[in-house]
């Protein structure tokens, strides 16, 4: 709890240090002249140079959109450019900071002639809520500053409060398709929405870490590949109870793949050298879904193994099944990748 305290603190300096940056630079450029787009840019520099250090992992979203007004605020519906940094966060409630900046150009005003800009910089707090491999929900609440280049009465530069939420839809395991609607609320409870369509682009040294395999071979631990000379040479030896072979699966799938099924019959050929010894295949699920559905796949997925080993000659009296479900995890669930590594069938030896 100290620990997660003294974090939560160094999060909140941080935040704290961005949005002086912020406000110092504000009024130091404005009285130069200079543009406060510069001013937004150098900020969103300053801020993704001081957090990287704590967050590795990052999410580049360029977006459009359109934005709907509030009759108090006196400028019309338009188009809106900008984007979203993403930063991976390991301290909070949680799963990212987000580092956002809209742009309005040319926008008209309601009741007077002339038009003006808008630029739009909140910092925001990201929760994921995954639905399966591919799409996920995320809800977002933070703040920031709405500043209008050409100010009138009703269409002045404020702080501002925005929340929202959206949907995302993995392409690839580069890129996925993203569509938000998030609410700006002005201090003198002016409000914008944004509706937002755009990309969701991944990078970082742990996305590279977590990136998932090209192949999902099974894992035989404490093992060597087996031949038939390591089996000539292990038939005269006790067997080995720390042999375990693991075959993972597709989302809400029990079928093997072929590579499971080389790496089964290696072993199968082992486990004729000991004709007496009996085995256990264990099924496991990800946390998706309710606890009976994923005990029930995690049985199928320990059935189809055993099939498969009776088929290559194995009696079906030495191998016991028995399903955990999502109860035995071998990482967290919070990301594709660590959950493909928690669909999974183990085979081993009952001790």
């Amino acid at each position: 709890m100290i620990q997660y305290k003294v974090s939560l603190y160094k999060l909140k300096f941080k935040l704290s240090i961005i949005a002086k940056l912020y406000i110092k630079n504000k009024m130091y450029y404005t009285k130069k002249g200079i543009k406060m787009k510069k001013i937004i840019l150098s900020t969103l520099a300053c801020a993704t140079l001081m957090m990287a250090s704590n967050a590795p992992q990052y999410e580049f979203s360029p977006m459009f959109g359109k934005t709907d007004t509030h009759d108090r605020l006196n400028v019309k519906d338009d188009l809106s450019l900008g984007g979203t940094l993403a930063i991976k966060d390991n301290y909070t409630f949680f799963d990212q900071v987000e580092l956002a900046y809209f742009y309005t150009d040319n926008d008209y005003y309601k009741t007077v002639p002339g038009k003006t800009n808008i630029h739009r910089l909140l910092v925001s707090g990201v929760k994921n809520y995954e639905l399966n491999d591919k799409s996920a929900l995320y809800a977002l609440v933070g703040a920031g500053y709405e500043k209008v280049t050409d100010e009138v009465v009703h269409a002045d530069s404020s702080p501002a409060f925005n929340f929202g939420g959206g949907f995302k839809y993995k392409l690839t395991d580069a890129i996925a398709l993203k569509a938000e609607a998030r609410q700006i609320i002005r201090e003198k409870r002016e409000n914008t929405v944004l509706y937002n369509l755009g990309l969701a682009i991944p990078f970082g040294s742990d996305a590279k870490k977590e990136a998932p395999k090209k192949s999902n071979t099974p894992k035989v631990e404490n093992d060597k590949k087996m031949s038939a000379s390591n089996v000539e040479k292990s038939s005269s030896n006790s067997i080995d109870m720390n042999k375990k072979v693991i075959s993972h699966f597709d989302f809400n799938k029990a079928i093997l793949k072929d590579a499971d099924k080389t790496r089964l019959k290696e072993y199968a050929n082992y486990l004729k050298a000991f004709p007496k010894a009996k085995l256990v295949v264990e099924g496991h699920t990800d946390s998706t879904g309710a606890e009976a559905y994923n005990k029930s796949l995690g049985a199928r997925r320990a059935m189809v193994t055993k099939a498969y080993l009776v088929d290559l000659g194995i009696d079906a009296s030495r191998i016991r099944v028995e399903s955990y479900g999502y109860t035995m995890p071998v990482i967290d669930n919070k990301t594709a990748e660590h959950r493909a590594q928690n669909r999974r069938s183990e085979l081993k030896v009952f001790r």
